[in-house]
């Protein structure tokens, strides 16, 4: 790698701060923790406190399937530092995160051997609503993407020089990324396959292969240790998955392939950060579509769209997935090739004066989206883990329970949280004992009731009787979040 100047250090400082800056603006407010993250803060916690060490971390949505416990350790020296302040905790997957524009430079300004490009490529990464909004979710997930772009470095590297030392690179960068996010194994198997039958990668030999299988065993170590420890659990779930076991109706290709077109359309949309508007979407589409056209009539560029190709297609086993297509992490991946082909079709269309016409028409397009980017940072907008427990953010979240706790004045008292999804209330515990450990107490008859936006009115009235009679004493709203002070008769 050639010597780094002045400038571009200068630069990528800049950048990183700007990276943390946008990530972390106003995440106070509209930082989402649910009962998922309460569980694993938890975790977290009595990895430090109680030496309770896991072999395998979150599950996923097919049983027996785990993602790595690697995210638990990740995250237990902020934890430590700040006695799990969950603020502290997403800082640090926010400071994380922002080294990815920092990687796209590198990786773009070796692809097209460009500082100009680069600097094109990390400033739309560091804008990337897609991404900062990856940065944003306290999940293990979030940690996959830098290992993922790192995983295609690798595997460029590897095309270019040739030596074996960056497929051994490229597949200890992938092992880490599927830590992260377990699907990955499939879809960088289906990557790597694809760019071998293609002989885009040169064929490893037996001492690569002998080292790769000794650097997966490695990373993998703690699965096959849980596997063996609970009766080959995760062997058979692959193997179910795999041929379709206990599924009740056959793989929907139609449906998970116009999920699979739905999302792609997202990702382009929000990874270049533009307006949700069709025609505003459309016109970039095309300008995109117009510049790589004209850049596969060169023959030199077409081992570089190749490459781009595989990796923007990366998600294409999802069609073949029984229930879980319609995960929206699936497709993490997919919004950094979507930022190299549009920097590649304005490269292209820069050569003449229609085409630097439409490049400006781009820029406009996408300067318009950044404005977009603000006002949805500022209303917590288009944010796509926020599912069902609609309304959850920290700040309502906190304020909530420190009235309750001001409200009890100094007595000892009960919290209940009714929840979406139903009786998961592992983030209010959580937070309840972050705040104010060993206050509350079961036993009280000064209860106070949390009731989520979604929770249906059959489920409040039954979970209420089965509270035991009880006077309202008042009702406070906390944003989307009810909170009811009660007294057991």
């Amino acid at each position: 790698m050639k010597k780094i100047s002045r400038w571009e250090i200068g630069f990528l400082i800049a950048l990183f701060l700007f990276s943390v800056a946008v990530r972390w603006y106003r995440l106070d407010h509209n930082l989402f923790f649910g009962f998922e993250q309460g569980r694993d803060a938890q975790i977290i916690e009595n990895i430090y406190l109680h030496h309770e060490f896991k072999l395998v971390g979150p599950k996923t949505d097919l049983a027996g399937i785990f993602h790595g416990a690697y995210y638990y350790y990740v995250m237990v020296l902020p934890s430590w530092i700040s006695h799990g302040n969950p603020l502290v905790l997403s800082f640090w997957l926010v400071f994380l995160s922002s080294f990815v524009p920092v990687i796209m430079y590198f990786f773009a300004k070796d692809f097209w051997g460009s500082k100009k490009l680069g600097v094109v490529a990390a400033i739309l990464t560091a804008m990337s609503y897609e991404y900062i909004i990856y940065a944003r979710w306290l999940s293990n997930v979030t940690l996959a993407i830098p290992f993922l772009l790192f995983t295609f470095f690798c595997l460029w590297f590897l095309h270019v020089v040739q030596k074996p030392k960056w497929f051994i690179a490229a597949v200890l960068c992938a092992a880490i990324a599927a830590q992260f996010e377990i699907v990955l194994v499939l879809l960088f198997g289906f990557v790597f396959v694809v760019l071998f039958l293609l002989r885009f990668l040169p064929r490893p030999n037996f001492r690569t292969l002998l080292i790769t299988a000794g650097v997966l065993f490695i990373i993998f170590a703690p699965h096959i240790l849980f596997n063996f420890r609970n009766q080959n659990v995760i062997a058979k779930a692959i193997v179910g998955f795999a041929i379709g076991h206990n599924q009740n109706s056959p793989i929907d290709f139609g449906g998970n392939f116009h999920f699979f077109l739905e999302s792609y359309m997202t990702v382009f949309r929000k990874a270049l950060s533009l307006p949700n508007n069709v025609l505003v979407l459309t016109a970039a589409v095309i300008i995109t579509l117009v510049g790589l056209f004209q850049a596969a009539r060169k023959k030199k560029n077409r081992l570089h769209l190749l490459f781009l190709l595989v990796w923007f297609l990366m998600a294409a086993p999802v069609i073949f997935f029984h229930d879980v297509a319609r995960l929206t992490q699936l497709y993490l991946g997919i919004g950094l090739s979507v930022i190299f082909l549009f920097v590649f079709a304005l490269r292209e269309l820069w050569s003449n004066a229609i085409g630097k016409g439409l490049c400006i028409l781009a820029g406009f397009i996408v300067l318009f989206g950044w404005f977009t980017v603000w006002q949805n940072l500022n209303q917590n907008k288009d944010v796509f883990f926020i599912t069902i427990q609609e309304g959850m953010n920290y700040h309502d979240q906190i304020r909530l329970l420190q009235y309750a706790h001001t409200s009890a004045n100094g007595q000892p008292y009960r919290l209940e949280a009714y929840t979406i999804p139903y009786l998961q209330p592992e983030g209010w515990q959580y937070l309840q004992q972050y705040l104010y450990p060993n206050v509350t107490d079961n036993g009280n008859k000064l209860v106070f009731v949390v009731i989520e936006k979604q929770v249906d009115p059959f489920w409040e009235k039954k979970w209420l009787t089965d509270l035991g009679p009880s006077q309202l004493l008042e009702e406070k709203i906390f944003g989307l979040l009810r909170l009811q002070k009660r007294i057991l008769k």
